[in-house]
């Protein structure tokens, strides 16, 4: 059986800082909006491919100093694929691409973050996992934000977790297990 999805959702925050400046009350406010859409293939106990893309438009503007109001944006494309392999074995790999612009010189990065499993599924109704699991196989991983204030734009950039591998195993409470790697809700699970 074939299932095909595509999916589309819209986002939108508002941030409102209140300060003084001078003895005078200033408002800076940031609005961000943006569009997503996924498309989703499954192929029966085969295949699962997810693609995703996501953009997001900040827009800040400061009461007093408007020499301070700035936008940015920030697109992010994702492909996540699934396989079901005979013996219980299932292998994933995602790789999300973020991109960054309209920020000050040296912060307007293209981040690439690829992360891959293998999963051995065992014990009757495949109740038991057992995970190897890579994360940012790039080693590209890097955080940016941007702070406006009543006098300054602060661009940053920031240390995050990079590259690492984790061995995990997973035991599910209930009798039906664990699904061959598809969450199930309510599905109690022991992981170590």
């Amino acid at each position: 059986k074939i299932n095909s999805r595509l999916n589309f959702g819209l986002s939108a925050g508002l941030n409102n800082n209140i300060s003084y400046a001078n003895g005078q009350l200033n408002t800076i406010v940031t609005k961000s909006t943006g569009p997503s859409m996924t498309y989703s293939y499954i192929l029966d106990d085969v295949i699962d491919i997810n693609l995703t893309a996501r953009y997001s438009y900040s827009k800040t503007s400061n009461e007093i100093n408007s020499s301070l109001n700035t936008s940015y944006l920030t697109k992010v494309f994702g492909a996540d694929m699934t396989n079901y392999l005979p013996f219980n074995i299932v292998l994933n790999q995602s790789l999300n691409y973020a991109i960054n612009s309209g920020r000050a010189e040296g912060f307007n990065t293209a981040v690439p973050i690829w992360n891959a499993s293998f999963s051995k599924f065992f014990m009757k109704n495949k109740r038991a996992e057992i995970k190897m699991s890579a994360f940012d196989l790039l080693n590209k991983n890097i955080g940016i934000s941007r702070n406006v204030s009543q006098n300054q734009i602060v661009d940053r950039s920031y240390n995050v977790i990079n590259q690492y591998f984790l061995l995990s195993f997973t035991y599910s409470l209930q009798k039906s297990g664990l699904g061959a790697g598809r969450a199930r809700p309510g599905t109690m699970m022991i992981r170590m």
